[in-house]
């Protein structure tokens, strides 16, 4: 009984704290952008009966399922970082980059985050992502349409 109260204490003070304005709400962060469109989709990883999906938006948002024999997850929230870690809602969970995303031959990217090989698909020509990169180049070469 008294460890059921302070399993309750120990909630009612984190929720006090997160709704009480000492913790920012993740609805009120920004996400940062990521440095290149490269990031931007849909990547999937697998190992035998391990799975996890991460879809990186152009606006730096992201969402994360994970799904393994013991243990499944999800979680949604604003992207930081981009350099060596990518961390989500507020380092809730985080990343090391140990390769950012290079594209392949046949036209399929891939990345490797703590460890593990993810892989996107080729994009078609009219994606989100395609047409944040040409605006970018655009910038560069100092077109200003």
């Amino acid at each position: 009984m008294r460890s059921l109260l302070i399993s309750a204490g120990a909630l009612g003070l984190i929720m006090a704290l997160g709704c009480g304005g000492l913790v920012p709400n993740l609805a009120d962060l920004e996400p940062e952008v990521p440095p290149s469109a490269n990031w931007v989709g849909d990547w999937s990883w697998q190992d035998g009966e391990s799975s996890a999906r991460l879809v990186i938006e152009a606006n730096g948002n992201l969402q994360y399922e994970s799904q393994g024999p013991n243990s499944n997850s999800s979680f949604a929230g604003p992207a930081m970082g981009w350099e060596k870690e990518l961390s989500c809602c507020l380092g809730l969970s985080t990343w090391t980059i140990d390769t950012p995303p290079v594209e392949g031959e046949d036209g399929s990217w891939t990345m490797t985050l703590d460890g593990r090989t993810f892989v996107r698909g080729p994009r078609g020509p009219d994606s989100e992502a395609d047409e944040i990169e040409r605006l970018l180049e655009a910038r560069e070469d100092g077109d200003t349409e």
